[in-house]
């Protein structure tokens, strides 16, 4: 059963990833954080919805981030003329992430897929949100640096919690204001 629950959650994360990398043009912060929030929503609804699927009277299932790959963190980012969306759900393949975020991981984090010697972080290195969301902005906006990138709060899809940055986009992207 488990199997067939991550095979359902799976389905959902593709979703909402495909919903999520949609760059769009000349966006206001609030109206990302809007779409970003929507998004959200309709990703806790359908979690709940395999999790009352599977459970019966007598056995509750909980779908948990132990138990089960869910998207840890979602945001939305805007560049100068282009905003976009990422979430942490995933690690994309080495190919896809262009040249300038390679470099940029390189020297502030280390190698991408891995975790990072230079902060005490466990996150993966290219698995964060506001990496992939950097990395289509980048996809437009090829001069773009991540000094002139704005991002939303970053949100837990699953609890809809607002979360803060961390220390691996701290050291690439700076503080939150």
């Amino acid at each position: 059963m488990k199997k067939e629950i991550q095979t359902l959650i799976d389905r959902i994360n593709h979703r909402f990833d495909k919903v999520h990398y949609v760059v769009k043009k000349e966006r206001s912060l609030q109206s990302l954080n809007k779409t970003l929030l929507s998004n959200a929503k309709k990703y806790k609804e359908n979690i709940n919805d395999i999790q009352k699927l599977y459970s019966t009277n007598k056995n509750k299932i909980f779908i948990d981030h132990q138990s089960f790959e869910l998207v840890a963190c979602s945001i939305g980012a805007k560049g100068i003329k282009y905003s976009s969306f990422g979430s942490s759900h995933r690690i994309l393949p080495a190919h896809k992430y262009l040249k300038p975020i390679k470099t940029l991981l390189l020297n502030k984090l280390g190698q991408i897929g891995h975790e990072s010697n230079r902060t005490r972080t466990p996150n993966i290195i290219g698995k964060c949100a506001e990496v992939k969301a950097f990395n289509n902005l980048l996809k437009r906006e090829s001069k773009l640096s991540e000094n002139n990138v704005i991002f939303t709060k970053a949100i837990r899809p699953r609890t809809l919690e607002k979360i803060l940055r961390c220390e691996n986009c701290e050291k690439i992207f700076g503080y939150e204001n």
